[in-house]
């Protein structure tokens, strides 16, 4: 059986491996398709998660110095330990050139939960660069200096990068 989770897939996955554990069918799983006899069964697309209710990604999982080594095309680090990190998903612009992957709707993990992360991810895994990887870290340009904030009051001595996007017209003088 051949499976594709179209739209963002935290939890239909999680629906996916239960039932396969199960040895039950994953019917009736939004996002889901599947292949059966040669025919494509529709699923739709999955419903977006709350992004602040979604639990820390599992960094501890991985070799981190594994990770580390891996190398990116799109950044040039000033630390050897530099980590990608999504503290917001979605974004409501039209833009033609970009995805729909996280829908057009703004969702911000809080920042507390951002810089709990961040602060973990230093503290237990030498991290000294965060790639952001948003697609507009500064949409709610308070809750972007909220963060900003947070990792002066922390004391964290890192680096910030974001490949993926800050847009001009939504920075003022302090958060640049």
């Amino acid at each position: 059986m051949d499976y594709v989770i179209a739209g963002e897939d935290e939890t239909p996955l999680a629906q996916l491996l239960d039932a396969l554990r199960e040895g039950r069918e994953p019917e009736g799983i939004r996002g889901l398709w599947r292949m059966r006899d040669g025919s494509v069964l529709p699923g739709g697309f999955a419903d977006p998660p709350d992004v602040a209710a979604l639990p820390r990604p599992a960094y501890d999982l991985l070799n981190m110095e594994q990770y580390y080594r891996l190398d990116s095309p799109w950044h040039f680090p000033k630390s050897p330990h530099a980590v990608q990190l999504i503290t917001q998903r979605g974004c409501p612009y039209q833009c033609s050139y970009c995805h729909e992957i996280h829908t057009k709707k703004f969702r911000g993990i809080p920042a507390e939960t951002v810089l709990d992360q961040m602060v973990w991810l230093v503290r237990e895994h030498g991290a000294g660069e965060f790639m952001i990887m948003d697609d507009t870290f500064n949409f709610d340009p308070e809750r972007a200096k909220e963060i900003c904030r947070g990792i002066v009051r922390r004391g964290l001595r890192i680096h910030l990068q974001f490949p993926d996007g800050v847009r001009g017209d939504r920075l003022d003088e302090e958060l640049t």
